[in-house]
C-alpha cells in the first residue's frame, strides 16, 4: 500500500463537505467531484463513494472512486482521504491517494466480457455495479459492502502515519 500526497485547499475541502455530511457516506458520479482529479482517473471511473467521519475541528473525508480495470475485467478501489485538523495553530489539511492498496474486496473481478456486455446494452449508466453501496446515502454504519470502511480506516492509519 502506497500513499501519494495530494494537494487540496480549503476551498477544495469545503466542497467535499458539502457533498456528505460529517458521520455519513452518500454514493456519486465521478464528474459530481469538485476537486481538479487527473483525467485518467475520472474517466475510468464509475461511481464514487464519499465517507465524512468526525467533528468540526477534526475530521477525515474519503472519495473512494470505484475504477473499472477494464484489461483486468475488475473494479478496484481508489480512496483519496483528505484529513483536516482546526487547532491554536490554524488549520492543518493533509490529503492523498492510496494505491495498490489490499484489504479485502478493493478489488473484484465480475467475470469475463462483464464490461463488454455492459457497454454493449446502453445501461452502462444505470447498472448496479459489483462495490456500488446498496444506499445512495446514509450513516457510516450502514455502507455495504464493508470494503468502502476498510479503505477509510486503512486511509486513517496511513494519514496518522503521515503526521
Amino acid at each position: 500500500m502506497k500513499f501519494y500526497p495530494y494537494s487540496i485547499n480549503m476551498q477544495g475541502y469545503q466542497q467535499v463537505t458539502e457533498i456528505c455530511p460529517l458521520n455519513g457516506f452518500v454514493a456519486v458520479n465521478p464528474d459530481k467531484i469538485p476537486l481538479a482529479l487527473p483525467a485518467g482517473l475520472l474517466d475510468k471511473c464509475i461511481k464514487a463513494v464519499v465517507v465524512g467521519s468526525g467533528d468540526v475541528t477534526n475530521a477525515v473525508y474519503m472519495v473512494n472512486f470505484l475504477r473499472a480495470d477494464t484489461g483486468n475485467n475488475a473494479v478496484d478501489q481508489e480512496p483519496l482521504i483528505i484529513a483536516y485538523h482546526s487547532g491554536d495553530t490554524g488549520v492543518d489539511l493533509t490529503a492523498g491517494f492510496i494505491h495498490h492498496g489490499s484489504w479485502e474486496g478493493r478489488t473484484v473481478y465480475p467475470g469475463t466480457g462483464f464490461f463488454q456486455a455492459i457497454e454493449g446494452s446502453g445501461i452502462s449508466e444505470y447498472y448496479p455495479y459489483v462495490g456500488v453501496p446498496d444506499k445512495e446515502q446514509g450513516n457510516i454504519s450502514e455502507l455495504a459492502p464493508d470494503s468502502h470502511k476498510q479503505a477509510f480506516w486503512n486511509g486513517v492509519k496511513i494519514i496518522k502515519a503521515e503526521k
